[in-house]
């Protein structure tokens, strides 16, 4: 271990050497899920893991190399999801640039999180049962967009399926500087026309939720991967839309580390009710009336990632 710590501050030390090392991890793990998914055949559980295993070895050893005084490395990351079962419209594809900021945990959202990929994947498969498609204007919100995965992904959906003819505001949202700008710089790489339905970035505060615009409405859609403030800006039911509006959430589930058991917590932010369960009051609050639990697959995810629960949560 001291001599691989050594070689390790060697290679800091040597401009070449650090950015040799740079790429070739870069390109290694932007690879990585070629690799652990081939095409060729099925990998046995344990050369699975055996993979997994190397390319998280990998993306931390990248980590401290890029902790040293370097400019961030940044992987652009090619997404491809079939749109609908019943649809003849192309696939949907998501283009987003993830930077590497180690040092700075709160800008967490530089990276494409796999609960936003699996979240991406069954909007496209199914758009109706997520509500992005409708005949009348939608407002769609993303909290914590980071990269922009989902706020993205429903523009195209929306586009692919409505065209112009039913307008959509799409906002994004997050709080740090330098996620804002990547989110930026992601819809503008994914929309270099306007062509689309528009996609705007704004930051926000959610413990302080402004009262401007475009927060000065209720949203008929909230979309988010891994948070669960909500209840300030969801629409409620009126006697113009009688259900109110639907937040979508998909959290990671983890069974080690710091974030053990937060899956289970959603439950008591929101806890489940059915239809039938529901007794008449005067008092409206938010509860889950659909959960869906996925395992993780395909390579996709952290190593302490045993799958994704979804969430449907809805005014009651």
């Amino acid at each position: 271990m001291e001599d691989v710590t050594e070689a390790l501050q060697l290679v800091k030390h040597d401009p070449f050497e650090l950015e040799f090392t740079i790429r070739w991890l870069t390109g290694f793990i932007a690879r990585s899920s070629s690799w652990t998914s081939p095409s060729s055949g099925l990998l046995s559980d344990k050369e699975l893991d055996e993979r997994e295993a190397l390319v998280e070895k990998a993306a931390s050893l990248l980590s401290s190399c890029a902790g040293a005084d370097v400019e961030e490395e940044a992987l652009t990351r090619k997404f491809q999801f079939p749109l609908g079962p019943s649809s003849d419209e192309e696939d949907i594809c998501v283009e987003l640039n993830d930077m590497l900021a180690p040092e700075d945990h709160s800008s967490v959202g530089l990276q494409s999180w796999a609960s936003s990929i699996y979240f991406a994947r069954l909007m496209c498969q199914d758009p109706s049962g997520f509500d992005i498609v409708s005949d009348k204007p939608l407002r769609i919100l993303e909290l914590g967009a980071g990269t922009g995965m989902l706020s993205i992904a429903a523009a195209k959906i929306h586009s692919a399926l409505c065209g112009e003819q039913v307008e959509a505001e799409i906002v994004a949202t997050d709080y740090h500087p330098d996620v804002l700008a990547n989110l930026q710089r992601n819809v503008d790489t994914n929309f270099p026309s306007t062509a689309h339905p528009t996609v705007s970035i704004h930051l926000l505060d959610w413990q302080y939720p402004p009262l401007e615009m475009p927060f000065d409405k209720h949203f008929d859609v909230i979309l988010a991967a891994d948070v669960d403030c909500v209840e300030r800006m969801l629409k409620r039911p009126s006697p113009a839309c009688s259900e109110g509006g639907v937040f979508w959430m998909i959290i990671a589930i983890r069974n080690t580390g710091r974030h053990e058991g937060l899956a289970e917590s959603v439950f008591d932010v929101f806890p489940v009710v059915s239809a039938e369960q529901e007794t008449p009051s005067e008092h409206l609050s938010l509860k889950s009336v659909m959960v869906q639990d996925m395992e993780r697959s395909g390579g996709v995810g952290r190593m302490d990632e045993s799958g994704y629960r979804l969430f449907k949560i809805c005014w009651m």
